[in-house]
């Protein structure tokens, strides 16, 4: 038998890793991003950057396409020095060069960062961008060319072009032009039925990476409040509704928590939850947890059906067909650190985007499903009649660990909001669904991580005896 605390420290412990690296194309020099570059420097070539990841799906397609095309690989081979690396490795070069999507594709020459692309290219793109690079040109340059020679309406179309331009000159790195498109289509929004809670990631993103894009969006915000204090404010306004996208694209969890903390002590609760899936995922990653379970939105019949979606993924694993077009789970607990998937061009060239989560909690291995740096779902995406893979064990597990680490943060919310018959409903149903020592110790980890381990403290006892009571093998 274990004894609570072996229990604990397990349920903390990430028990799968990163994916194993693969080589990468031959194209591709094994060395380090420093080597790579003084390389580059001594031989007068323009040092190129491959930044990428294991579970992106364009820079896979681009390892079997683009890396290896004898004319590319020829070219590169005679002007570059090229470097392949994953940027859940290198997270500190990752936020050193602001990569937000992935791939990005980044030139260096001997003056530093020369350009950079974002999403799949093929060869032919691939090096008709490189030959505009060792000319002198920028894909920002270019960028901002098309941008300034399309004439603009402010039709609802208009807007969401604009949003695109937008979130590329994200990725590029052009944050003045990137606000001031985000902002043109704010203040155009009422008027074409553009629903500005649209602008609330991208906002967000530019507000983690540029200070100036933090302060304006903070002045905007001040700007909401001229119609009075966010208390004060209609609960059907549109000022309302601004004002709190604008705070989750500032992080402002502190404020947040207190208007939802005020609105539940007027008996408006449900005020709260009317913008709970906007609000939830900010309050819960910040440990706002009194106010997070205020906001959490039908918790028990969310949790039924991503259950039932479970043991759906149990029977795809044993050799049955899956029906869900979707992916199982999807976590709720996110927040974006870049802008979203612009509008595709053409579906190949879509970037990944990549995504700070919260970080994994101490529960067995979420860690691998959601981990700090990426935010991914670490699991194929399960179409419709999919047939049972030979990672469906795998997947198995990481969909379990998900479920875990979502419900046991839901429960947690739950009681520190005094919900707790909810709280009890939904303990039920998650072991309903996972009846399993790991399931057992995170709902009472996460309870006693949100200062609730006194509530319902007769059945965590009973839960963590169950739990210890385990062979170990179930604990591992």
């Amino acid at each position: 038998m274990l004894s609570l605390l072996t229990a604990l420290t397990l349920s903390s412990t990430p028990l799968l890793a990163i994916s194993p690296v693969e080589e990468p194309p031959a194209i591709f020099a094994r060395a380090t991003f420093e080597e790579a570059r003084a390389t580059a420097n001594r031989e007068g070539k323009l040092l190129v950057l491959d930044a990428m990841t294991s579970w992106c799906g364009p820079c896979k397609k681009m390892d079997v396409t683009t890396w290896v095309d004898p004319d590319l690989v020829a070219w590169m081979g005679a002007n570059t020095v090229a470097v392949q690396l994953d940027m859940d490795l290198h997270t500190e070069l990752k936020d050193e060069l602001a990569i937000a999507a992935f791939p990005t594709i980044v030139a260096f020459d001997a003056n530093g960062e020369a350009d950079r692309i974002v999403g799949y290219r093929d060869a032919k793109a691939m090096g008709d961008w490189l030959a505009l690079v060792r000319s002198g040109s920028t894909e920002l340059e270019r960028l901002l060319s098309e941008l300034e020679a399309r004439t603009w309406t402010n039709s609802l179309e208009d807007l969401r072009s604009r949003q695109h331009y937008a979130n590329e000159l994200f990725y590029l790195a052009g944050y003045s032009d990137a606000r001031r498109l985000l902002f043109e289509i704010w203040e155009a929004a009422p008027a074409a039925g553009f629903d500005r809670s649209n602008l609330r990631s991208p906002l967000g993103s530019l507000a983690r990476v540029d200070v100036e894009s933090a302060q304006a969006i903070e002045a905007l915000r001040l700007e909401v409040l001229t119609a009075g204090a966010p208390l004060a404010l209609s609960a059907d306004s549109a000022a309302l509704s601004d004002w709190i996208d604008l705070s989750v694209a500032l992080g402002d969890s502190a404020g947040l928590e207190a208007w939802a903390l005020g609105r539940n002590a007027r008996g408006e609760g449900d005020v709260v939850r009317r913008f709970g899936s906007t609000l939830y995922p900010l309050l819960l990653l910040d440990k706002k947890w009194r106010a997070a379970g205020i906001a959490l939105v039908d918790p028990i019949g969310r949790f039924e059906r991503s259950g039932a979606a479970l043991a759906g993924f149990d029977d795809f694993g044993k050799g049955g067909a899956m029906t869900m077009a979707t992916p199982i789970l999807s976590a709720p607990v996110v927040r974006e650190a870049a802008a979203p998937k612009a509008e595709a061009k053409s579906s190949g060239a879509d970037p990944v985007v990549a995504k700070a989560p919260v970080q994994a909690a101490p529960d067995d291995d979420a860690g691998a499903a959601t981990k700090k740096g990426t935010s991914f779902m670490a699991m194929p995406m399960i179409g419709a009649g999919a047939k049972a893979s030979s990672d469906s064990d795998e997947t198995g597990v990481l969909i379990r660990a998900q479920y875990r680490w979502d419900a046991s943060h839901a429960y947690a919310a739950l009681l520190a909001a005094d919900r707790t018959d909810e709280a009890t409903a939904l303990g039920e149903l998650v072991l309903r669904y996972e009846d399993s020592p790991k399931a057992r110790i995170a709902l009472v980890s996460r309870a006693l991580e949100a200062g609730q381990g006194d509530s319902r403290r007769a059945v965590h006892f009973r839960w963590l005896d169950a739990a210890t009571s385990a062979p170990s093998s179930k604990l591992e």
